[in-house]
């Protein structure tokens, strides 16, 4: 039942995902609308990869942000952002589908060097990692706003799309 949940909600979320990341400027992705913001592309990036986590945690009972590797090569177009969105939701959604429905109630933690930064069930911490896929979405939707580039139907039509 959970397991169901986590892919459909997944499932639902990575196309809207997807439609969004589609309609991006190619010509714009070093925008900042702001000094503090990311830019496009970094945005898109971190889009693209959080579906990475999800396979991670299904398999580890504890994890370790200052162990991932410092040379990141990030997608540098719309095609290579596309394309690793697309891998690691394939990745995450077949970790999803093999996971013993039991394990979802299992603590898993999360650490940045010694600093515990999370402690839920893998269910909630998959459902967290959805809900931050959609939060960066959002983000890239303002941006995409400031260009006015219509946004696709999200959870039901947009002011573009009536």
């Amino acid at each position: 039942m959970l397991k169901e949940i986590l892919i459909s909600d997944f499932k639902a979320e990575s196309a809207v995902t997807k439609k969004l990341m589609e309609r991006m400027p190619e010509t714009q992705l070093d925008f900042k609308p702001h000094e503090k913001s990311a830019s496009v592309l970094r945005l898109a990036a971190h889009v693209a990869a959080l579906p990475k986590f999800i396979p991670l945690t299904v398999e580890l009972e504890t994890f370790d942000f200052s162990n991932l590797p410092k040379s990141f090569s990030p997608p540098m177009s719309k095609p290579e952002l596309l394309e690793s969105f697309d891998f690691y939701t394939k990745n995450a959604i077949d970790a999803l589908e093999k996971i013993d429905e039991s394990s979802l109630q299992h603590t898993i933690k999360i650490y940045f060097g010694t600093h515990l930064i999370s402690e839920k069930t893998r269910f909630n911490e998959i459902q967290n990692l959805i809900r931050h896929i959609v939060h960066h979405r959002g983000q890239l939707s303002v941006y995409l706003r400031l260009f006015n580039i219509p946004l696709p139907n999200m959870y039901g039509p947009t002011a573009d799309e009536r």
